[in-house]
C-alpha cells in the first residue's frame, strides 16, 4: 500500500520539477529574446537620431559608428550601411575637391589687393574644412578596419587618390602614414601575404623604420616570411642616407634585432628576425655615424656602445675613447652621489607603494575563485580594508573600496558589499565639479552595478543632470572663443572631426565602462536607455548611446575571443 502511494508521489514531483526547470529555461530564453529586441531597436532609434544631426560631417561620422555597432548584430546590413556612408563622403570629397580647384584658379587670376582679407579667409576657411574632412575620412577607416582591415584600406587609399590638388596631397602625406601603419596592422591580424604586398610598396616608396611595428606582426604570425622581409628592410636602410644619418632609428633596428635573438635562442629551428651579418652592418653603419659627432654632443655613450658591443665590439671600444669622460673632481663625485641617494629613496618609496598597490589588486581579484576557503577569502578581504584605510587619495580610495565590494558581490555576499560601498559613497563627492569628481562618481557607480544596481541608478541619473549644466557651461565658453566655427558649428559640437579618433576613443577604448554599463543594461535595459536620453544635447546623446550599444552588442563579441584564447592555450 505504500508502494503505491509513495511512486505516483515521487512519479508527481518528477513531472513537476522537470515542467518547472522548462519553464525556466524558456523564461530564461524569452528574456534574452526581449533583450537583444530591445538592443536592436535602442540601435534603430540611435540611427534616426544620427540622421538629425545639423553637421554633415558629424552626420557620416557618426553613421559610420553606426554601422559599426550594426556589424555586431548582423554583419550583411552593416556593410551595406557602410557602402551607403562611403558613398556620402565620397561626394563631399569630390564636391570639396572642385571648389578648392576653382577658388585656386580663381586666386590666380584675380587682383587681390584690395581684397585681400577676403581672399584669404575664403583660403583659410576652406583649408579648416578640408582637415575636418580628413579627420572623418581617419574615424571612417578606422571604424571599418575594426571589423574588415582589407576593406578599411581600401577606402584610406581609394579616397585619397580623389584629392588632385598638390597642396592638397602635401596636406596629406604626413598624416596617412601614419594611419596606413595602423590600417595594415588590423590587416596582418587575418591576411599576412597582403600586409607584406602592401608593407612593400611602402618600403619601395622610401619607408624602413616606420615599418618595423608591421614586421614584428608578420614574424609573430609566420618567422620564415618575417624574416624574409626583415633582410629586405635591411637592404633598403643600407641605401638610405637618411636613415644611416640617424643613429637613433639605426638603434632601433639593432634593439628589435638583440631583443628576437635573445628571445628565440632556445628554438634553434626559428628564423631570426635579422640575420647576424645584417645586425653586424647596421652596427657598424650605426657606430660610423656616433663618430662623426662631437666629443660634447649629449648622447647616451654608453647605452649605444654597448649595443653596438652586440655585433661589432672593436667598433663600440672606438667609441668609447673617443668619447671617454674627463675624471670628476670629488665635489662632482659627493654631489652626485647625494643626488643618486635622493632620487634613490624616492624611486624605493613609488615602488613599495606601487608593489602594495599590485598585490592589493591581486589578492582582490583571487576573491573570484571558487576554490578559495571561505578563511582565506576573510584575510584577504581583510587585508584589503586594512590597506585602503591607509590610503590618503580619495579618488583612489573610491576605486578600491569599489572594486573591493564588486568582488564581494560577485562571491553572493551583497550585504558586505553594500557596507563597502557606504563607505565609498560616503567619500565621493555629492556635487562633482571637475573632470576628476566626475570619474570619482563614475567609479562609485561601477561599484553599485555589481553590489546593487538600484543604488547605482539614482547616482547616475542625478549625474548626468549635472553634466548637462556643465557641458552648456562649456559650450557657451567655447562658442565665445571659436570665432572661427572650428569646434562647433549650427550650435553642434563637432565631435566626429575631432583628430579623426575622438569618438573612435570614447567608443572602443572606454574599457573600463564596458562591464559596468553591460551590467546596468542586463538589470534594466529600459532605465538604462533612459539614462542616455537626459542628455540634452544631441551629439551627446548620441554617443552615451553609442556607448551603451558597443558594451552590450561586443559583450557577446569579446566573451568569444576569450573563449577562443582559452581553446588556444590548452592546446598549446
Amino acid at each position: 500500500m505504500h508502494r503505491k502511494i509513495i511512486l505516483p508521489l515521487l512519479f508527481i514531483i518528477l513531472i513537476q520539477a522537470v515542467f518547472s526547470q522548462t519553464t525556466e529555461i524558456k523564461t530564461d530564453s524569452e528574456k534574452q529574446d526581449d533583450f537583444k529586441k530591445q538592443t536592436v531597436d535602442f540601435l534603430s532609434e540611435t540611427g534616426r537620431e544620427v540622421k538629425n544631426l545639423r553637421s554633415l560631417e558629424n552626420r557620416i561620422s557618426f553613421s559610420a559608428e553606426v554601422a559599426g555597432l550594426m556589424w555586431f548584430h548582423d554583419e550583411k546590413e552593416a556593410r551595406s550601411m557602410y557602402q551607403v556612408t562611403i558613398s556620402d563622403f565620397r561626394q563631399l570629397l569630390l564636391d570639396f575637391n572642385t571648389q578648392f580647384n576653382s577658388l585656386n584658379a580663381a586666386e590666380e587670376t584675380a587682383d587681390t589687393s584690395d581684397d585681400f582679407l577676403f581672399g584669404e579667409m575664403n583660403s583659410t576657411m576652406l583649408m579648416r574644412k578640408f582637415e575636418k574632412m580628413m579627420s572623418v575620412r581617419y574615424q571612417i577607416a578606422l571604424s571599418i578596419a575594426e571589423h574588415d582591415g582589407q576593406m578599411g584600406y581600401d577606402f584610406f587609399t581609394s579616397t585619397a587618390q580623389m584629392i588632385t590638388n598638390q597642396k592638397l596631397l602635401q596636406q596629406l602625406s604626413y598624416r596617412d602614414s601614419y594611419l596606413e601603419l595602423k590600417l595594415i596592422d588590423k590587416i596582418a591580424e587575418n591576411d599576412i601575404d597582403k600586409t607584406i604586398e602592401i608593407a612593400r610598396k611602402m618600403l619601395a616608396s622610401g619607408k624602413t623604420v616606420e615599418l618595423l611595428g608591421i614586421l614584428q606582426k608578420i614574424y609573430a604570425k609566420d618567422d620564415k616570411k618575417g624574416a624574409a622581409f626583415g633582410e629586405e628592410i635591411i637592404s633598403k636602410i643600407k641605401s638610405s642616407p637618411t636613415v644611416i644619418g640617424n643613429y637613433y632609428s639605426l638603434s632601433s633596428v639593432l634593439t628589435m634585432g638583440a631583443n628576437n635573438l635573445e628571445a628565440i635562442k632556445d628554438t634553434p629551428n626559428k628564423k631570426p628576425l635579422f640575420s647576424r651579418e645584417s645586425l653586424r652592418d647596421i652596427a657598424d653603419l650605426m657606430a660610423q655615424e656616433i663618430l662623426k659627432r662631437d666629443e660634447n654632443e649629449y648622447m647616451d655613450v654608453e647605452g649605444f656602445a654597448s649595443l653596438i658591443e652586440k655585433f661589432a665590439p672593436a667598433r663600440a671600444q672606438q667609441i668609447r675613447l673617443k668619447f671617454k669622460k674627463k675624471e670628476r673632481t670629488e665635489t662632482d663625485v659627493a654631489a652626485i652621489s647625494v643626488q643618486s641617494n635622493v632620487s634613490n629613496n624616492r624611486q624605493e618609496i613609488i615602488a613599495a607603494q606601487q608593489k602594495q598597490q599590485q598585490e592589493l589588486f591581486e589578492d582582490v581579484k583571487k576573491l573570484a575563485d571558487k576554490q578559495l576557503p571561505k578563511e582565506e577569502r576573510e584575510k584577504i578581504i581583510a587585508k584589503a580594508r586594512e590597506i585602503i584605510s591607509k590610503v590618503k587619495n580619495r579618488e583612489q580610495k573610491v576605486m578600491a573600496l569599489s572594486l573591493l565590494a564588486s568582488q564581494i558581490a560577485a562571491l553572493g555576499d551583497k550585504e558586505l558589499a553594500n557596507e563597502i560601498m557606504l563607505e565609498a559613497r560616503n567619500l565621493a563627492p555629492f556635487q562633482p565639479k571637475n573632470y576628476k569628481d566626475y570619474l570619482t562618481v563614475w567609479m562609485l557607480v561601477s561599484g553599485y552595478a555589481s553590489a546593487d544596481t538600484e543604488k547605482a541608478f539614482p547616482i547616475l541619473e542625478d549625474t548626468v543632470s549635472r553634466l548637462n549644466e556643465t557641458i552648456t557651461a562649456f559650450i557657451k565658453v567655447a562658442e565665445f572663443i571659436d570665432v572661427r566655427n572650428e569646434f562647433i558649428e549650427d550650435d553642434e559640437v563637432q565631435v566626429g572631426s575631432f583628430g579623426g579618433e575622438l569618438t573612435r576613443g570614447l567608443l572602443s577604448e572606454l574599457g573600463a565602462a564596458n562591464t559596468t554599463l553591460l551590467q546596468l543594461s542586463k538589470a534594466d535595459f529600459q532605465r538604462t536607455r533612459n539614462v542616455a536620453n537626459r542628455f540634452d544635447r544631441l551629439e551627446v546623446r548620441i554617443l552615451a548611446k553609442m556607448l551603451i550599444l558597443r558594451a552590450v552588442l561586443g559583450s557577446k563579441e569579446k566573451a568569444e575571443e576569450k573563449t577562443d584564447v582559452g581553446n588556444s592555450e590548452s592546446l598549446n
